[in-house]
């Protein structure tokens, strides 16, 4: 019997370490959602087309919520903390708020609840060695720097197409070109540095060739949206600040205090990345079906043995 057990657990994590070793890119739970951060979110006279997770306070004025009806089961805004809404709108969806909820001249069709449907201290550790994991990957390609413009340039392949990017030089490109990539193509752009902005086309170039982009801030405490990008935005680290521009995109960040609209065009797609090596972070729940799954081996197990 201890024999069965300890294979079962030996089967077990080695189907989870295949699971790790599958090299799918994608952001988890934060993924579904519009925007992600971990901690609090404050903005007024703007919108995200999307659902809206907030691991901290919400606070926002004149603002709209979900008006794609891109709610995550049934969710538009996850709140971990208290919600501050007025003069707004959050559509096609629940509100599921850990804290107090106060709102004023405010349009909403779903329900209050609070069922606490996110882990973010889970998909923050997740988030974060993604970030780490991914700025590890070799490059595929060459980034070539003229003057105030970004030249990027394909590897051989149809695979992701992966860039190491100087964050001193990022700040300065008003224009990217690019040689070699098929439409539609995973880019993802490892940033270095702090203190980072998007400026003129290094961020809406990509929107022209509906490329799958990542703009990975690995080390950036801050971010400013500056004129905007088109592509997701991880940057586990960062306080996003900026004024009235658009992202097209997933934006996962630290804390949001923006005017910026943030639109569902240009979310992730979730695709296969050679040499990616993240393990997702466990919820408790895995643990309590693994756990209940080898229960209810061992006791048919014991019925055989006994029967025999």
């Amino acid at each position: 019997m201890k024999s069965f057990v300890k294979s079962l657990i030996i089967t077990a994590l080695s189907l989870q370490a295949f699971s790790a070793s599958a090299a799918i890119l994608d952001f988890g739970v934060a993924g579904q959602f519009n925007v992600f951060v971990f901690e609090d979110f404050t903005s007024s006279n703007s919108d995200v087309e999307g659902a809206v997770a907030v691991g901290g306070a919400f606070k926002a004025t004149s603002y709209s919520v979900n008006e794609r009806n891109k709610a995550v089961a049934g969710n538009a805004l996850v709140v971990g903390k208290d919600l501050d809404f007025s003069n707004g709108s959050v559509k096609n969806g629940n509100i599921n708020a850990g804290g107090t909820i106060k709102t004023s001249g405010f349009g909403f069709d779903g329900s209050h609840i609070n069922t606490h449907p996110v882990n973010f201290a889970n998909e923050r550790t997740y988030l974060t060695d993604l970030s780490a994991s991914l700025n590890s990957l070799a490059n595929t390609g060459t980034a070539t720097y003229n003057y105030s413009g970004l030249q990027l340039t394909a590897g051989n392949s149809t695979d992701a197409q992966i860039f190491d990017i100087d964050g001193s030089l990022f700040n300065s490109r008003n224009n990217t070109t690019f040689n070699g990539f098929a439409n539609g193509q995973t880019i993802i752009l490892n940033i270095s540095g702090n203190g980072l902005k998007f400026d003129g086309g290094t961020g809406t170039d990509f929107g022209k060739y509906g490329f799958n982009v990542i703009y990975n801030f690995y080390q950036a405490t801050t971010l400013d949206t500056g004129s905007g990008a088109t592509g997701s935005i991880l940057a586990p680290l960062a306080d996003i600040t900026g004024g009235y521009t658009a992202i097209n995109g997933n934006v996962i960040g630290k804390s949001w205090n923006t005017n910026t609209q943030v639109n569902v065009n240009g979310m992730f797609k979730t695709t296969e990345v050679a040499g990616l090596t993240v393990t997702p972070v466990p919820e408790p729940e895995s643990y309590a079906m693994l756990l209940a799954g080898l229960a209810v081996v061992g006791r048919c197990s014991r019925r055989r043995v006994f029967k025999a």
